[in-house]
């Protein structure tokens, strides 16, 4: 009788389909170590920065005004991410917009793997590529952290495929530059290759940064972003503070160029991946009898001591290993014309703005894995067993997981808990605005400028204590150093601010700390940055009353409690285990005028928070 069984497979394909399943269940591993939805999102996963979309959207959809620090108007968001979340708020979703980013985000990250799969094709290659994408740590990481960045990466596919296919691409390129401004460049990469004649698409390639500067112009009457300019003209700044020489001005150049010659800025769009995009992109003007001398120049630049070679040897080696390769199609026109932009991306944001952050490369991720994909293409076999390969060391890095930021829960202390030591409706202006905007029920001001142009302005013209004193904030907040004058480049804190405030300011005389939110260990890593810290402006009205003595604010997750304490020089706050099975441990010592609020680790089955001297009611509570 004939078998009903499936016909037995020659064993090269049975091979590729285990490697392709093998891929599935390593993707699986890499994507669910990158989710997080834990108990403290601030501190895993929602930057900061995407606090201020969460207030911009609720302020648009609310109240109509598209703001995020009190009274000034801004357009210091990218705009298509904050009009989705402002329609969310708009539903009455309001309260849950960090939860609908981080939900929105991880579907298009999604449905962008599928998208590059379809894209290389409805087979094995299309598969191993949509699933390359999925497991790229930078990505699923950032599609979580409330931002734009998971929108951005959807809409540049939506470029690369309108491109290829002809069709839609201005429209394609207008919707990439207002998912995120900084994709203008590679907007115009893509179109100028993808138009003929090239004068056509160079002349379509101011489209999008003329729609960008109109979503400005509608918002705040300027058509730069207020985000675009604080930052890095306070890192040139702090670079000029020093005078720097000829000699010095060429070595800030080359230290900031470097990262712009294949370096890591390349790397969040995943290693292999990457070469093959530069790998494509260079074919065409590589004859076969000279695809030697990459290696022989990255060599030569690891031996004179460069560093961050991973992409450009790579990219050298599959040069070398691809000698017949055809990258000269419509499709690799394309993707040549977004590397381009891609390096002009990192140049602006390394060498311009002086102001990189890694989640502005993660975009890279997309044009990557499609050229890459379109490389496997000439060798189908290899791809199953390369993908396996790259998802294998992507499942066993212990730097899959982005890293926590646990000095942003000291930050959301400060918005949850300061109408607990502020008389209501007080103005207090901070650096790091964004967290504290969404907690705080009352006026927040942004002092850095990102979302606050008024900000800026006093920045520059040196005078932040007049504007503050014109505005009527009495109380600014922040982590110290952000009070401190700054050393000259490259010593000391770059972000700090305090040359600007005023020629006679001087933060110990002008600042008087009355309340700190404080997570033991927390810190970013630079003194003065153990805690977050609310100053009374010294001479502006009366520093706030004292209050409760000590008083629980409620749970802080795995058992633990906040809880605030006023205490005087010389006391000190314990907790104990009520059995009294282990010593007391001292959580603070008193500061006269100072309310510490604190998160206090259980200790035990029940927790007993006192202070010394007594007179006080302790705290208590059960884990």
């Amino acid at each position: 009788m004939p078998s009903s069984s499936a016909p037995d497979l020659p064993a090269p394909e049975r091979g590729l389909r285990l490697a392709t399943a093998l891929c599935g269940v390593l993707a699986a591993i890499v994507v669910a170590r990158g989710l997080d939805f834990g108990e403290l999102p601030a501190v895993t996963r929602w930057r900061d920065d995407a606090y201020y979309y969460f207030a911009f959207a609720r302020n648009l959809a609310e109240r109509g005004v598209p703001e995020v620090s009190a009274g000034a108007t801004t357009s210091g968001v990218h705009p298509l991410w904050a009009l989705v979340l402002a329609g969310a708020a708009a539903l009455g979703a309001g309260a849950h917009l960090p939860w609908i980013a981080q939900g929105l985000g991880l579907v298009l990250h999604v449905g962008t793997a599928l998208g590059l799969g379809l894209l290389l094709g409805r087979n094995r290659l299309g598969v191993c590529g949509g699933l390359l994408y999925l497991a790229t740590p930078a990505a699923l990481a950032e599609a979580q952290n409330g931002q734009e960045t998971a929108l951005a990466c959807a809409a540049l596919l939506g470029l690369v495929a309108a491109a290829w296919h002809g069709r839609w691409v201005l429209l394609a390129a207008l919707v990439a530059a207002l998912a995120r401004s900084d994709l203008v460049p590679i907007a115009a990469g893509v179109l100028v290759m993808a138009i003929r004649p090239w004068w056509r698409g160079a002349c379509l390639a101011l489209v999008p940064p003329l729609a960008v500067a109109a979503f400005g112009m509608l918002t705040t009457g300027r058509p730069l972003q207020d985000s675009a300019a604080p930052l890095p003209w306070l890192f040139w700044q702090h670079f000029e503070a020093g005078q720097p020489g000829a000699a010095e001005r060429l070595h800030h150049l080359w230290w900031w160029l470097r990262p712009v010659l294949l370096g890591t800025p390349y790397e969040h769009g995943g290693v292999l991946p990457m070469a093959g995009w530069v790998a494509a992109a260079v074919a065409p003007w590589v004859g076969a009898r000279w695809r030697l001398w990459p290696l022989v120049i990255v060599g030569a630049a690891g031996i004179a001591g460069a560093h961050d070679l991973l992409v450009p040897v790579s990219a050298a080696f599959a040069l070398r290993a691809l000698p017949r390769w055809d990258a000269a199609g419509p499709r690799f026109r394309v993707l040549r014309g977004a590397l381009v932009g891609a390096v002009v991306l990192v140049f602006v944001h390394h060498v311009v703005r002086l102001y990189p952050r890694h989640y502005y490369f993660v975009t890279l991720a997309v044009p990557a894995v499609l050229a890459f994909g379109l490389m496997l293409a000439t060798r189908p076999r290899a791809a199953p067993l390369l993908v396996l390969a790259i998802l294998a060391a992507r499942a066993v890095d212990p730097r899959a997981a982005r890293p926590a930021e646990p000095w942003q829960e000291e930050m959301m202390m400060a918005g949850r808990f300061l109408a607990r030591v502020l008389p209501a409706g007080e103005k207090v202006g901070a650096f790091n605005s964004g967290i504290v905007s969404w907690h705080h029920p009352g006026p927040v001001l942004n002092l850095d400028g990102k979302v606050d142009a008024r900000a800026f302005a006093a920045l520059r013209a040196g005078d932040l204590s007049g504007w503050l004193d014109r505005e009527g904030v009495r109380f600014v907040l922040d982590f110290p150093v952000q009070f401190t004058v700054p050393e000259p480049w490259p010593r000391g804190w770059p972000h700090a601010s305090g040359g600007h405030f005023g020629q006679d300011f001087a933060p110990t005389r002008d600042l008087r700390e009355v309340a700190r939110f404080d997570v033991p260990l927390a810190h970013a890593g630079v003194p003065g940055t153990e805690a977050f810290v609310l100053y009374w402006r010294v001479g502006r009205g009366t520093p706030p009353q004292d209050g409760p003595a000590l008083e629980d604010l409620g749970p802080a997750g795995g058992g633990d409690r906040y809880v605030l304490w006023r205490g005087a020089a010389g006391q000190r706050l314990q907790a104990r285990s009520a059995s009294g099975a282990e010593p007391a441990v001292t959580l603070a010592d008193g500061r006269d005028g100072t309310a510490l609020i604190l998160r206090v680790a259980a200790c035990g089955p029940e927790t007993v928070v006192a202070a010394t001297g007594g007179g006080l009611a302790p705290v208590r509570w059960h884990r």
